[in-house]
């Protein structure tokens, strides 16, 4: 056997055991807690253990433009086109703040589905870049909730579908 066929025969050893020790190391390790609901998964960041605390209020815009562009800005980053509208309605980003715009952590909240099409190294990606952005206090309040005695609350929650402005629309219609 020749040199450069034995280099050749090595290589190719060497490449196969890096791409399984990389598919090995990449099995098995979930980023996400996954909780099972009737109408779909609840999935939450194993990775950031930040948690809303205190009183919640109730998140009141000014313009529900402000809250799409912000969640979509955040999304189309990180997932295609193409992705975003073979999504469901129904899976959505939660994102918890305080009062000064921080973002606490957000979750997912993922069609049966949504869940074969979207990874957990999106999802990641989906949280890091929410977890960089300071929501505008003049475009989202955060007023008392009745329920609990119009306390001054520490934090709120808002929401926004994955799917595309695209998709949204094609749903809409086919309906």
């Amino acid at each position: 056997m020749s040199s450069a066929t034995r280099l050749k025969s090595s290589l190719l050893i060497i490449g196969f055991l890096v791409f399984f020790v990389s598919l090995t190391n990449s099995q098995g390790v979930e980023m996400f807690e996954y909780t099972h609901l009737d109408e779909g998964d609840m999935a939450v960041p194993k990775f950031d253990k930040s948690k809303a605390e205190g009183i919640e209020g109730i998140a009141v815009w000014r313009k529900d433009k402000y809250v799409h562009k912000l969640i979509n800005s955040v999304v189309s980053h990180v997932l295609s086109k193409q992705t975003r509208e073979s999504l469901h309605l129904e899976s959505a980003v939660l994102i918890a703040f305080d009062r000064h715009g921080t973002v606490i952590n957000c979750k997912f909240f993922l069609d049966r589905n949504d869940r074969k099409i979207l990874t957990e190294e999106e999802l990641y990606k989906i949280c890091m870049r929410f977890k960089k952005v300071i929501i505008n206090p003049y475009q989202v309040r955060i007023n008392p909730d009745p329920k609990t005695g119009n306390q001054l609350p520490e934090y709120a929650v808002i929401s926004g579908s994955l799917i595309s402005k695209a998709g949204r629309k094609k749903v809409s219609s086919a309906n």
